[in-house]
């Protein structure tokens, strides 16, 4: 193997750490031109999982031992440059969520508005508009673009007695359903998952 290929093959292996919170940013920035490669990675780890151990059990055969072992090096190293790019992105998700947050105030200050005037929260969000909001917001974060909103029994019964709740669903794994809250009785603490909660100003995650 000449010096180009090794070489190619060692970016490629380092590639995690600097690829993985560059998408989680994009992914949480508005106006981004978003690419979201967690789920390449996240498979790539089961492939990557696989192909060491199939290579150290190839390593045993003295006839392709040194040959796999030079697979080995490049694959083990991006199998934990994986790894570490998915622990630095946590904190860059967390930053993207705390901005979000910002970003939000005006929504929830024209809900509480409407339930000043009104004596009720609205049936759906649409009721804000034009006399509150002049549209429904998005989001802004290009993976999550879209508030659910949640009013009455079922705000209630779902969210620790709340009249209503705003959730974003911020899944960022395979089979996980991370969450963003809004309460505005702000009792999180009162919710069963409550343990896996992060605050965020006045919102709180929802690690799964």
């Amino acid at each position: 193997m000449n010096i180009i290929k090794i070489l190619l093959l060692l970016i490629l292996a380092f590639s995690p750490i600097a690829v993985i919170p560059w998408s989680e940013r994009a992914a949480l920035l508005p106006d981004s031109s978003f690419e979201f490669f967690y789920p390449l990675y996240q498979w790539g780890l089961l492939v990557a999982g696989a192909f060491i151990l199939w290579r150290l059990v190839k390593a045993v055969d003295k006839k392709v031992g040194n040959r796999a072992l030079l697979w080995l090096v490049p694959v083990m190293i991006w199998f934990v440059s994986t790894v570490v790019g998915f622990r630095m992105s946590r904190e860059t998700r967390m930053q993207g969520m705390a901005e979000f947050a910002k970003r939000s105030q005006p929504l929830i200050a024209a809900i509480k508005e409407f339930e000043q005037d009104q004596e009720r929260p609205p049936e759906s969000l649409d009721e804000l508009v034009p006399a509150y909001l002049p549209a429904v917001p998005e989001t802004g974060m290009p993976a999550y673009p879209e508030y659910v909103y949640y009013v009455g029994d079922e705000a209630r019964n779902r969210y620790a007695d709340n009249p209503w709740a705003l959730v974003v669903n911020t899944p960022s794994v395979i089979l996980n359903w991370d969450q963003m809250f809004y309460f505005p009785r702000q009792n999180y603490a009162d919710v069963p998952f409550s343990a896996g909660l992060e605050r965020v100003g006045d919102w709180a995650y929802n690690h799964e």
